[in-house]
Formats: structure tokens, sequence, C-alpha cells
């Protein structure tokens, strides 16, 4: 069956008047088109809804029960459609969220502001690192991720879209007690007997690349390296003094209390939010404008 709406509306005013001229003039048609929509109707159905002659009109046994249902009928589909609509429109449905922990501290402000403006809009959350979240964003798994930008290759076609929000120098961070925070995080020689500790490029591609360029660029041989595939694996170590690290800065707003931050200017990282230019998902373009809206600044808190 293929039963509209506007049918349903119609049968159920010729229901009521049992007049074929006076509920066409109440639709605002011609009596001719609302015999034709009401003859459609009965087809689909497979069977009569009025008894028609010259002088009356009245409903038959099948169009009483039709009549009896049809205002529930005719308010859920009404429902279904206007949420349908919404979900057109992006301000109905769900949105997929992938985010690196560095930004936990800065969604909640963005994902209130959304849920304020759009309360019929779900939202999912998956952390990860930046390899994992780059493979979700391309495999459709996630909407929208939250991550550093600098290993896309914007000239791919492919290429996903991405809005900077802040750039963030790269820093040396050693345990508070370390030689080097002493020196006033001067004296690089300080650090060559030690252990660079980085994130592997399973995690975030391109990474141990940028730090062996960062490193050069200040006169750092980091002959001894060693490869942790979490930020926290990375910083437990700084903290426990069996290294240093090569970090963004805004890792310090993730509370680490006995780590020393130094920042190196030869390098920044971009972060951004990050979508593909073909998302189907509506609620994208608008979770977007909120960001650019609300979105802080580890520089904000």
């Amino acid at each position: 069956m293929d039963i509209h709406i506007r049918q349903l509306r119609y049968f159920m005013e010729l229901a009521k008047c049992l007049n074929f001229t006076k509920a066409a003039l109440n639709l605002y048609i011609a009596q001719p088109a609302l015999s034709q929509q009401i003859a459609d109707l009965e087809k689909q159905l497979g069977t009569a809804l009025f008894i028609r002659n010259s002088r009356s009109v009245a409903l038959t046994p099948a169009g009483k029960i039709l009549f009896d249902a049809c205002p529930d009928m005719l308010v859920r589909l009404e429902k279904v459609h206007e949420q349908m609509l919404q979900a057109q429109a992006g301000v109905r449905g769900s949105l997929r969220i992938g985010y690196l922990d560095c930004f936990r501290h800065m969604l909640p402000p963005v994902l209130n502001a959304f849920r304020a403006q759009y309360p019929d809009v779900s939202l999912e959350f998956y952390s990860g690192t930046l390899r994992e979240q780059t493979d979700a964003l391309f495999r459709g798994h996630i909407d929208v991720a939250f991550a550093s930008v600098n290993h896309y290759d914007m000239g791919e076609e492919d290429a996903p879209a991405f809005n900077v929000l802040w750039q963030d120098d790269m820093c040396l961070v050693v345990h508070e007690d370390h030689p080097f925070a002493a020196s006033g995080g001067t004296d690089y020689s300080l650090l060559e007997q030690e252990e660079l500790l980085l994130l592997d490029d399973n995690t975030s591609p391109d990474y141990p690349l940028m730090a062996q360029d960062i490193c050069s660029g200040i006169g750092l041989s980091a002959k001894k390296r060693k490869f942790a595939n979490t930020i926290a694996s990375i910083m437990l170590q700084v903290e426990a003094g069996f290294g240093y690290a090569l970090l963004p800065h805004n890792v310090i707003h993730l509370g680490y209390k006995h780590a020393v931050f130094f920042p190196v200017k030869e390098k920044c990282m971009d972060f951004g939010v990050v979508w593909m230019k073909d998302a189907t998902n509506a609620a994208v373009p608008l979770f977007l404008d909120v960001v650019t809206q609300t979105a802080p600044t580890p520089s904000d808190k």
C-alpha cells in the first residue's frame, strides 16, 4: 500500500461532512480531485469506504473502522513526518564525536551549548589515539574528530576538511626535580643521557619524524628513544623520573603535578575539529557552527 497523509486527511474531512461538495470546499480543492483521491485510497485499501448515491454519502462498515482509527493514525504519521524533516535538517538524530584526551577539558562548554540548541540530537563519544580517530573518520564510524591536524595531507582529493582551533608550542617535559628544570630549560646537554619518550607512529602518524626535526633544530641528538602508545603512559614515566618527553603544551591542562613544560619555539602543532567533506549527517554543519562560536582554547582555561 502507498497511502499518503493527504489522502487520510481528505478521507477524514469527507467522513465528517458526508458531502463531497462541502468537504472539497473545506479542503480548498476541486470536487473531482477529492473524488479521485478517495477512489485511489479505496483502491489501495481494497475496499469501499463510502456508499454513494444521488442523494447521500455514508460510511461503509470498513469506512467506519478507518474513521475510528484515523485520528490516532494521523497524529502518529504527522509526528513521524515531522521527525523525518527534523532529521533531514540535522536537528534530530545522532552525532558521533571522536576526541583526543587533550580536548576533554575544552569540550564540555561546546557540548552544553549544542545540547541547549539541539536537544533532540543524541551525542555519542569515542576517545582514542590519533590513528584510531583518523581511521574511524575515514570509515564513517564517527562524524567529527577533535585532533591534531598537522599530519593530514590536505592536497589529497579525499582529505578531510578541518577548522584549526588553536596552535600549540611543542614542549620538552621533565620531572620538576630534573637538572634540566633547574637550568630553566636552557641546557640541553643535561638531556643527552636521558631517554626521549615519544608517541609511536601507530598512535600518532609522523610524530617521531617531527620530534627528530625538533631535536635537530635545537642541537639535541636524542639518541636514546622509547616509544609509547598514549600520552598518559609517557607522562607516567616522566613523573617517575624515567626520561623526558616532547609533547604539545596543552598536555599541561591534564593536571600532571610533578612535570615542568618548556616550550620549543621551532615547531607548533595545530589542533582543531576535523570532518569529511562529503559528510551526509546534517547535524555536522550545525555542530561545527556551535564549535566556532563556543570552543575555548587551552589558554582560556
